[in-house]
């Protein structure tokens, strides 16, 4: 699990000094991060690992999940040659699905678990996070240090307004942050 923002970064929006609580607002940190991640459906960091797929019997074929690069491909036990297939969306990351090219004369072959692809998985590998997510994860992380020091409480008081509000789940500001990078699923 990767940290969308260092102890340092939170210290300073914090205006904290010293190394005290440096252990707690890593704990924070990490925390956040997987918030993040489960909220958007998505991972902001790259792994590099093997993924299985089950083949289709169609050129085609929808990861589900968010892919940064190819170190191989194997079809059923054949590897496929990096000419004999293509990346989706061309010219963005991250690639969504891969499809092998028409002239090739190929598919992916029909099974359980054949398709094996072996590359860096994520949205984004450490040095190209979007600015938004790791703005919300400092922010996050603030906001839950400072709310341990009151009980934990989800009462947020409005004196301008004159009203007591109760938040509940992700706060409305960060969720807008998260909203754009959520990974959207269309069910039948």
């Amino acid at each position: 699990m990767s940290s969308y923002c260092t102890v340092a970064e939170v210290k300073s929006r914090l205006h904290l000094l010293g190394s005290a609580d440096e252990d707690l607002i890593s704990m924070l940190i990490t925390a956040v991060s997987d918030l993040i991640d489960r909220y958007t459906g998505r991972h902001f960091t790259s792994i590099s690992e093997d993924r299985y797929f089950d083949g289709t019997g169609i050129k085609t074929l929808f990861l589900g999940e968010d892919l940064l690069s190819v170190t191989s491909i194997s079809n059923g036990g054949e590897d496929l040659t990096s000419d004999e297939y293509l990346l989706y969306p061309l010219n963005s990351l991250p690639k969504r699905y891969i499809t092998i090219k028409t002239e090739v004369g190929k598919v992916f072959e029909r099974g359980k678990g054949n398709i094996t692809i072996a590359g860096n998985w994520g949205y984004c590998d450490d040095s190209s996070r979007p600015y938004d997510i790791w703005n919300a994860a400092v922010e996050l992380t603030c906001r839950e240090y400072i709310r341990r020091t009151s009980a934990y409480a989800n009462v947020m008081l409005d004196p301008k307004v004159g009203e007591v509000r109760f938040e509940v789940g992700l706060p409305k500001d960060i969720a807008e942050l998260l909203d754009a990078y959520c990974i959207v699923t269309i069910s039948g």
